[in-house]
């Protein structure tokens, strides 16, 4: 089975598996994970030390800019992606990442420390491992979705692709950041709930997809994201091991949640 939507590892987390047929195997499309299960094959995940998640850090990572000051322009302006409003905002909070974060868990079956987001601003490495005897492997490639499409498509048959190939003698110059957790919070927050688990995950894939829409709508300024999606989390009625019923439920509560600050926010114009 391929999967594109992450959203939906992400609500469901471990449970994924519950609703899918027997043996079957998930094959992500999502261009981190298509790079991690590549980089996997062969190899077995105790030999794994550390999966290193690469992120672009969207478009304010290296400026800094006051996050309470930047239009809805600014925050799609992405650098190296072009992709759809909601993912491009996701992308500039960091959200993005931090649901890749608990994606990768629940494919690759792994606790969120064995995790680690770099930031990559030039997205050619699109995710190492980093094995005990300390050897880095990479995946390389264009940022084109086509590759992992492809892959994903075909697995695990490989055939030639219509992207133009990397050029290694092209002098690209590949570097890598830490993450400044103050400044993105949301990355933060992701791997707190991905560290808590139960039904948290499914209340903040509801309450983003909320503000999110209440940014691009000019409801709320970008700065109040991370400060809707704690809130958030921790009204949230925790459930450890939730049913189906209840995951869509809680992602339910998580509209609910956010819609209640939203509102209260726009009524006060602190926006």
């Amino acid at each position: 089975m391929c999967l594109a939507n992450k959203e939906t590892l992400v609500a469901t987390g471990g449970r994924i598996y519950d609703y899918t047929a027997d043996g079957a195997e998930i094959i992500p499309v999502d261009s981190e994970h298509s790079a991690i299960f590549q980089l996997l094959e062969g190899v077995d995940i105790d030999e794994v030390n550390s999966i290193i998640l690469t992120a672009s850090g969207g478009p304010f990572w290296k400026s800094k800019r006051d996050l309470s000051q930047v239009s809805i322009d600014d925050v799609l302006a992405h650098p190296t992606w072009n992709m759809g409003p909601k993912i491009t905002v996701d992308s500039a909070t960091m959200m993005n990442k931090g649901f890749e974060v608990i994606e990768a868990c629940t494919l690759f079956k792994v606790d969120v420390e064995k995790i680690t987001v770099v930031i990559h601003p030039q997205s050619l490495v699109h995710s190492m491992i980093q094995l005990v005897d300390g050897v880095i492997m990479a995946h390389i490639s264009p940022p084109d979705m086509r590759h992992n499409i492809q892959y994903a498509l075909l697995y695990p048959e490989r055939l030639p692709n219509p992207t133009q190939p990397f050029d290694i003698t092209a002098g690209n110059v590949l570097s890598f950041h830490p993450i400044d957790y103050d400044y993105f919070p949301c990355l933060r927050l992701a791997e707190e709930v991905a560290r808590k688990g139960g039904n948290l995950s499914a209340y903040l894939v509801g309450a983003d997809d909320r503000v999110t829409r209440a940014f691009l709508s000019s409801q709320i300024s970008f700065d109040k994201i991370p400060f809707i999606l704690e809130n958030t989390i921790e009204k949230a009625y925790y459930k450890q091991n939730p049913s189906l019923e209840e995951i869509i439920q809680a992602i339910d509560n998580g509209f609910d949640l956010a819609d209640e600050q939203i509102k209260e926010l726009t009524e006060r114009g602190a926006k």
